[in-house]
């Protein structure tokens, strides 16, 4: 007799008009925002972070739990602070991707990034060689294939959308304002292979818990799910 599989959960049906609500919330909030200078905005964000480093529990003891495996010899005021820290991040960056249309122009984009070693790159892009970039979730790392895309490179990005599909919507829009496309994660591997073979760029986050589906390996001393993607051939 076989082992029973696992049931997988049904996913709960969503609310038009409470995703729709969400949205013109957001809308409302960024009508705001715009009012006043990004720097502004970005202090603004690390004091939500704050508010979430010291509210959202179940985060925070996740967060502490990982900064103590990968660094056991810090005190434990690094590990709150660091922890504190990569909190503000994260709203600091949803900050960044709503004024990235407004900031990120061809006329001064070094004023917000920078490019390190980019010639190689840069041309075996020009000359659709296709290409593979690898990121984490570290930085502003949406702001690199907005960037391509808006410099008249052939660039995808693998993303997941978001539950409510208004904001996402919206969001795929600013992503894609400047030439980037997007492909949705699920199924995105029917299409990867081809687009490498077009001599296209392909971009994703490689540090993302691959789940059940992927391969567990050792990370830091406990088992992490990670997958693997291969595409053959690269020209």
């Amino acid at each position: 007799m076989g082992l029973q599989q696992p049931k997988k959960k049904k996913k709960k049906k969503r609310n038009a008009v409470y995703d729709w609500l969400g949205y013109a919330a957001l809308r409302a909030g960024l009508v705001i925002l715009h009012l006043f200078p990004i720097r502004w905005n970005l202090r603004f964000a690390c004091l939500l972070g704050r508010l979430m480093w010291k509210h959202y529990h179940r985060g925070r003891i996740r967060a502490l739990d990982n900064l103590r495996a990968a660094f056991p010899q810090r005190d434990p005021s690094w590990h709150e602070e660091t922890g504190k820290r990569s909190f503000q991040q994260i709203v600091m960056l949803v900050m960044d991707i709503f004024f990235t249309p407004r900031l990120a122009v061809k006329e001064r984009w070094r004023d917000y990034a920078r490019l390190i070693n980019i010639e190689r790159v840069k041309w075996m892009m020009q000359e659709k060689q296709g290409l593979l970039m690898a990121t984490g979730h570290y930085g502003n790392f949406e702001i690199i294939g907005y960037m391509l895309g808006q410099w008249g490179f052939n660039v995808y990005s693998i993303a997941r959308p978001l539950d409510n599909p208004f904001i996402n919507t919206y969001l795929y829009g600013i992503r894609q304002r400047k030439g980037q496309k997007i492909i949705d994660k699920f199924g995105a591997s029917d299409q990867m292979e081809q687009l490498a073979k077009e001599g296209a760029t392909l971009c994703f986050i490689a540090d993302q818990d691959a789940g059940r589906k992927g391969l567990f390996v050792d990370f830091f001393g406990r088992k992490a799910s990670w997958r693997f993607i291969m595409i053959c051939p690269l020209r």
